[in-house]
């Protein structure tokens, strides 16, 4: 446990190296942005269904990273602290990359006079089609291609340090034998991820991002979400929940009480059910700009998305037969 400890440090110790370059130059591409003119024009008044998917995303939480990274925290560490510090820089971190991806569009919507709605999709074409354009209009473009695609690149290594510590620590804890070979396990994750991304990476991987990402980012992770709250609220006890919080230093009042349980028991597992059959009534069929995907390929994705969510019910049910369940 302890080379794997060291491994997550070092980890840790990396992402910040990396979160310190890509925010020099992600405040560099905006400053330059922000000379722009019409930077400001814009309208606040769309309601995309999904945001809270995205906001899930965003903060990481019901994808398992979290938890795996607070698990190797000391017992005593304050976990409220955490919550609001996370919360609080995840939200200024959201506003101040706002400034800079909209900043461009309406510089570009203006230039073409188009909406901003028009310009580009959300996905890939906005990264890869519609923010290099707005680059070449800027003085040396050559030098901000290399800092906004350095950016790119430094956010995309550092968004999967956590996503593959999630995995190293499910194997590592699953057999034990791997902690004296934490790098074994590091490889074995890293390679297999890269072998199934390679499909998108050939002339019709858009396609196959574009189903994956239709059917997993949209409303799995809100099932995922409303299954740990009740999880933990409903099948283990927010009462029992918030008498570990006590046992680990942390006393709260009533108040902060009322609000985790409301929080735990009803506010995440209706706001998310609220929001997936939001999304479920206005669903569309999965497409790329013009091509519309034929019945088998939607059903894949579907079956795709699906299977992120079966072992929740088989593993609770594998949980209590064997008897590492007390409480149900």
């Amino acid at each position: 446990m302890r080379e794997a400890k060291n491994g997550t440090e070092e980890t840790v110790t990396l992402v910040t190296y990396l979160r310190f370059l890509r925010a020099r130059s992600h405040r560099l591409v905006r400053s330059e942005e922000q000379k722009t003119d019409h930077v400001v024009n814009g309208t606040f008044s769309h309601y995309n269904k999904f945001l809270l998917p995205q906001t899930f995303y965003s903060f990481g939480v019901a994808c398992g990273s979290l938890i795996t990274l607070a698990s190797y925290n000391r017992f005593e560490n304050n976990c409220h602290f955490d919550a609001v510090f996370v919360s609080v820089a995840n939200f200024g971190t959201s506003v101040y990359a706002g400034f800079a991806i909209f900043s461009v569009m309406g510089f570009l919507a203006l230039s073409m006079g188009v909406s901003v709605h028009d310009v580009a999709a959300s996905g890939p074409g906005l990264a890869f089609v519609a923010y290099p354009e707005a680059i070449l209009q800027m003085p040396l473009p050559q030098l901000w291609a290399v800092l906004f695609f350095f950016n790119l690149f430094t956010m995309g290594i550092g968004s999967q340090f956590a996503g593959v510590e999630c995995v190293n620590s499910a194997i590592v804890y699953r057999w034990p034998w791997f902690r004296d070979r934490y790098w074994m396990s590091t490889a074995f994750t890293c390679s297999s991820c890269f072998v199934l991304g390679l499909p998108m990476c050939f002339s019709g991987g858009v396609y196959l991002f574009t189903i994956l990402d239709w059917n997993t980012a949209s409303w799995a992770i809100l099932l995922v979400g409303a299954g740990e709250c009740i999880a933990v609220a409903w099948t283990y006890g927010s009462r029992r929940a918030l008498a570990d919080l006590a046992d680990m230093g942390m006393p709260h009042p009533p108040c902060v009480r009322l609000y985790w349980t409301a929080a735990w028991k009803y506010i995440v597992p209706v706001g998310s059910m609220a929001t997936l059959i939001f999304v479920l009534v206005d669903w569309s069929p999965p497409s790329y700009r013009e091509y519309r995907f034929p019945l088998m390929a939607e059903t894949l994705g579907w079956l795709v998305g699906i299977s992120t969510l079966v072992l929740f019910p088989i593993g609770v049910l594998w949980a209590w037969r064997k008897g590492y369940v007390s409480y149900l």
